[in-house]
């Protein structure tokens, strides 16, 4: 073991449980686990992949290896190989559950500490093929990146020479997480980041014979459950939006299969299905290293004219409206690359058009939200918005108190056909 992966027994981390989740570490409890060292608890410096196409991966110092590897086969074997992910908990920070393609990462959740991780998987899968084996977890936020681009040679030079960077400038936003990880990881200091999830052991779940073993499964059970609510919405949405279809034909509207999948996502962010982007203000440093990252990119790559100011996935509330770029597609669906090619200022505009015919039909089992359209090239006509109308987001407001000298990056790609989403 290692100073990244220690073995610890209930006594000496059951505080730190009842924290962050009381009803689960009653459940542990009431299972009598004794002073033995039957849990482990694994660091993960931020941007590395806890679970890797539905591979479980451990920390060993500065590398992340899969559990199946040599190096971790004994102890794998004999304490983890009860289920393909094992239950565990997240004591500090957040993960993000994501999907990804060679061309884009999708966000899926975003959970906080007191998330229970491999509740799924301790239960049988229905099907041949599991479908876990498409899933990644992060230690962080997998989705986040910098508005403003951070692509010039000559300052990513400077962050090379000082943080001993060997990675390019990124080419695109979903290649940001990784640079931030690295400047992480290099620049020193005090307190560096870390997710801690805090595994049980086989140990913990053979007592099937005690009593409170039974609550225990039950409470895998309800979890198993309120976390599948994505994948029920999602059936039920997928079926409502027949009548959505419907709805607009009977318009006389052709609809793009690419506009009717950004339409739909817009309605699953609504629904909690999915998360949206949100502005990391406020030094969140609970979804990354918030305030080192921008630090990096205000005093070393020495950013001109703009505010360092980071996206990342967020489930909306009624307090928390969130974003979504038509530029930055979050949907499962994929097209074949057609020949003609619409602008996103005509798609922004279809799009408006028809979530207004749509609350005017007040379609059965559909979320009401309110959205709000952005575009650079807006008049402030047409019900699109301007850029700079986004300044009127009260936490960007209070971002910009920190910021009096640099602006908005109004060019960011994102905002080329941005909407906002309230409920």
């Amino acid at each position: 073991m290692n100073e990244s992966l220690e073995f610890t027994s209930w006594n000496k981390i059951k505080f730190q449980v009842y924290a962050v989740n009381s009803e689960f570490a009653k459940l542990l409890e009431e299972l009598d686990p004794g002073t033995s060292d039957s849990l482990i608890v694994a660091h993960y410096p931020f941007g590395k992949d806890i679970v890797k196409m539905g591979q479980l991966y451990l920390p060993d110092q500065q590398e992340i290896l899969p559990s199946n590897h040599t190096h971790f086969a004994k102890l794998s074997k004999q304490f983890l190989n009860y289920a393909k992910i094992p239950v565990g908990i997240v004591l500090n920070k957040s993960v993000e559950v994501y999907y990804e393609t060679p061309q884009r990462v999708v966000s899926d959740k975003l959970w906080y500490q007191g998330a229970i991780l491999g509740a799924w998987e301790l239960f049988d899968q229905p099907i041949a093929k599991d479908s876990t084996q498409l899933a990644n977890i992060s230690s962080g936020a997998r989705s986040i990146f910098m508005l403003p681009k951070i692509s010039d040679s000559i300052a990513h030079n400077r962050l090379k020479k000082a943080l001993h960077i060997a990675l390019p400038p990124p080419a695109h936003s979903r290649q940001h997480r990784d640079l931030f990880a690295t400047i992480a990881a290099n620049i020193e200091t005090n307190n560096k980041w870390h997710c801690s999830i805090l595994y049980l052991t086989e140990q913990w779940l053979i007592k099937r014979n005690n009593p409170a073993f039974i609550n225990l499964q039950n409470y895998f059970l309800k979890l198993a459950w309120h976390q599948s609510y994505n994948c029920r919405r999602q059936f039920e949405l997928n079926m409502v939006w027949e009548k959505v279809l419907n709805t607009i034909s009977n318009q006389n509207i052709y609809l793009q299969p690419k506009l009717s999948s950004h339409l739909k996502q817009l309605y699953m962010i609504a629904e909690s299905v999915f998360p949206g982007m949100i502005f990391a203000i406020d030094n969140n440093n609970e979804i990354a290293p918030i305030k080192l990252i921008q630090d990096a990119y205000t005093n070393i790559y020495r950013l001109k004219d703009y505010a360092p100011l980071l996206m990342h996935p967020c489930h909306i509330t009624k307090d928390i409206p969130v974003y979504y770029s038509l530029n930055y597609p979050n949907y499962f669906e994929s097209f074949l690359p057609t020949k003609s090619v619409s602008r996103l200022m005509d798609e922004i505009r279809i799009i408006s058009n028809i979530i207004e015919l749509i609350q005017q039909k007040n379609i059965d089992f559909l979320p009401q939200p309110s959205f709000t359209y952005f575009h650079p090239h807006s008049l402030g006509n047409h019900k699109i918005e301007p850029i700079n109308a986004i300044l009127h987001d009260a936490s960007l407001q209070k971002y910009f108190k920190k910021y009096k000298d640099l602006a908005l990056a109004q060019n960011s790609a994102f905002f080329n056909g941005c909407i906002k989403i309230s409920i």
